[in-house]
């Protein structure tokens, strides 16, 4: 399994790259949902589908220095983490391997994943754009993961 830092500002996160595609498919599903974002929200959508379904490994970046300019755009997205979060929450303890093939446009899941594993993710990511991600939860990130995988 490999990983990859997620940042924003001078901080940042270790992701399982595989979580982190799973989580970035379910933003974009979120993002459609609303039907007409602001350009830089849909060139954000367009970076992170391809990213999700592509072999990026450890590459893998949401690039959110990039995508997110201001407070409205970062409050934005924050919003659309928490329906996220929401909308995974509805699976209850798996996301079923149908839904995430759908969402990658092609067959590349043989089971399905542990939906708890896809928000904390997801929580880190909300958290590290609201600027509520404090210096020492990211060795708990990756001590969390390295547990996570030796299950």
């Amino acid at each position: 399994m490999s990983y990859t830092f997620v940042e924003f500002g001078p901080r940042e996160f270790i992701a399982s790259v595989g979580i982190l595609e799973v989580w970035l498919m379910f933003v974009v599903e979120t993002i459609d949902s609303l039907h007409d974002g602001p350009a830089w929200l849909n060139q954000a959508r367009s970076d992170w589908a391809v990213q999700a379904t592509g072999n990026f490994g450890a590459s893998l970046d949401p690039h959110l220095d990039d995508h997110v300019q201001g407070e409205s755009s970062r409050t934005l997205l924050v919003q659309i983490c928490d329906k996220t979060i929401e909308n995974l929450r509805a699976f209850g303890d798996f996301v079923p391997v149908a839904t995430l093939n759908r969402l990658a446009g092609k067959r590349i899941f043989e089971r399905d994943i542990e939906t708890a594993n896809v928000i904390h993710t997801g929580d880190f990511f909300r958290r590290l754009l609201s600027g509520h991600l404090r210096p020492e939860e990211t060795d708990a990130m990756i001590s969390w993961r390295i547990k996570s995988v030796e299950r």
